[in-house]
């Protein structure tokens, strides 16, 4: 009983912060995500499905992004505990150093370019993953 009480828990997310496309990428700049901790983003594709996505600082200027997703939890999203990423579904731990690795219950990767000072993330590669978010 106590597995089937933490299964069914609420899964409780920090909010996405909407971003929109612009000629066919999203662009962020480093310094919005460079504090070492998870950031939550949201787009709504062309068929209006909202895709969830993650960055964190890794450090030295290398950053981890992923969805809000893994292959075997779903959509349930991750949640930062001191040092680490959790999943919000079965507990996991992630080291951050993996994040934007495939593997385990890590972060579905997503293909990402860092030019300059900004993160570019072209759209398809959000779409290609959408129906993981389609309700």
């Amino acid at each position: 009983s106590v597995s089937a009480i933490y299964a069914n828990r609420p899964l409780m997310l920090s909010p996405a912060t909407p971003v929109a496309a612009n000629g066919g990428a999203v662009t962020m700049p480093t310094n919005s995500v460079s504090d070492g901790k998870l950031h939550r983003f949201s787009l709504e594709t062309a068929d209006g499905t909202v895709v969830r996505f993650l960055f964190i600082h890794k450090g030295s200027g290398v950053f981890g992004m992923g969805l809000d997703a893994c292959e075997f939890c779903g959509v349930a999203g991750y949640r930062q505990e001191g040092e680490n990423v959790v999943c919000n579904r079965c507990g996991a731990y992630i080291n951050v150093a993996t994040m934007g690795l495939p593997g385990g219950c890590n972060p579905i990767p997503v293909s990402y370019q860092k030019e300059g000072d900004s993160l570019v993330i072209p759209v398809e590669s959000l779409e290609a993953r959408a129906m993981l978010f389609a309700q």
